[in-house]
């Protein structure tokens, strides 16, 4: 982890994981490994601007990489009905982005408005011995948010939209499957405290491009 101050507003850090196994371990001599062989690969960084105005922008990129390989590794034996050595390698790869950008509209009320970003591309290949696998997922939302007091800190309000694409194509061996997805939904909150207790009631609806329309109700 290594964060950097730039100035007074701005500032960034970056995180970077890996973890790995590379040893090949058959304990039991059954001819199949103990445990996959595998490289993890992971980096982030992350970025927080706020200015004396009020206005605050956040963003986080995230690449990761996965690849493991497992079953067979005594090719003498053990091989599966079509002939072939079962042998499973998979590959995972994948890009995340999100970003926010907030307003402060009176401070008094805490009140605020903020616009919420996302988007994920993902990945995933290889092959269960002769069956291949193809894998891919794209997905993207943005949703903007008001948030404010209504009577101080016993009432608070959220209201919002959302609107979401998802589109997957997934195939494995002869198998295929794809699904593509828009949703367009309304949110609203209501928070109440008195005392030792507090409320929250909430709604939610959303019209999903196959399903049509349904509602969420909330209350806790």
């Amino acid at each position: 982890v290594k964060g950097f101050q730039l100035n007074d507003k701005l500032h960034t850090n970056i995180l970077a994981h890996t973890s790995f196994s590379r040893m090949t371990m058959d304990n039991n001599h059954d001819g199949f490994t103990d445990m996959p062989v595998f490289m993890n690969l992971n980096l982030r960084n992350k970025w927080n601007y706020l200015s004396e105005s009020g206005f605050r922008f956040q963003a986080m990129l995230q690449a990761s990489s996965y690849e493991n390989q497992a079953g067979q590794i005594d090719h003498s034996h053990h091989t599966s009905h079509t002939g072939s050595d079962y042998i499973i390698n998979q590959n995972h790869k994948s890009l995340q982005a999100q970003f926010k950008t907030g307003w402060e509209l009176n401070s008094e009320k805490e009140s605020s408005f903020a616009i919420l970003y996302k988007f994920n591309y993902a990945t995933q290949g290889g092959d269960i011995v002769s069956r291949i696998i193809n894998n891919n997922q794209v997905y993207a939302s943005i949703s903007p948010i008001y948030y404010t007091n209504l009577s101080g800190e016993n009432s608070k309000i959220k209201l919002g939209l959302q609107s979401l694409y998802n589109n997957e194509h997934e195939r494995i061996g002869s198998l295929h499957f794809n699904k593509k997805e828009f949703v367009n939904g309304a949110f609203g909150e209501w928070t109440g405290k008195r005392e030792n207790m507090t409320v929250i009631l909430g709604f939610r609806g959303d019209y999903h491009n196959e399903l049509g329309f349904f509602a969420s109700p909330r209350a806790t």
